[in-house]
């Protein structure tokens, strides 16, 4: 699996030894792979075997929750134990252990950032499979859309 023009069909024609998949040459333009396979296909192996070639994936989402990534990064978990707040979403509160760590270089701020990413997926992931929560978050949001155009207009 991968990107469209990633190569996976001259991959399979590696492998297989014969130009049994359709390949295209990259784009001069940007030298990235075209989208050339269209549907699934099953090429057997000299030695044995099988490989589907397949066409190429737009997006992979992540199918995992909070507590999976929490437990990927467990520096950032036990960092958090030293916040001010216990519900502290390691944002703008005072407080934040986990901030101050990146701040002072004790946590890596990339790895912080991939941890934020990953949870905004992960959340993002939950909502999408309980209807009733992203229901009750759409309310949520369609109330603070209408605070700010009420304070907006009363300046």
């Amino acid at each position: 699996m991968g990107e469209s023009g990633a190569g996976k069909s001259t991959l399979v024609n590696a492998l297989v030894g014969d130009e049994v998949a359709a390949v295209s040459a990259v784009r001069a333009s940007d030298h990235r792979g075209r989208h050339t396979t269209t549907w699934r296909q099953l090429h057997p192996l000299p030695g044995g075997g099988v490989l589907i070639d397949t066409p190429g994936l737009r997006e992979v989402g992540l199918w995992t929750d909070e507590a999976a990534v929490d437990a990927a990064f467990p520096e950032i978990e036990e960092l958090g134990e030293g916040c001010r707040f216990r519900d502290c979403t390691h944002g703008p509160e005072p407080g934040c252990a986990v901030r101050a760590a990146v701040e002072d270089g004790s946590l890596g701020e990339e790895r912080f950032v991939a941890w934020e990413s990953l949870r905004r997926e992960a959340a993002s992931a939950a909502l999408r499979a309980d209807e009733h929560a992203r229901r009750a978050a759409d309310r949520r949001f369609g109330r603070a859309v209408k605070d700010v155009l009420k304070h907006k207009g009363q300046r």
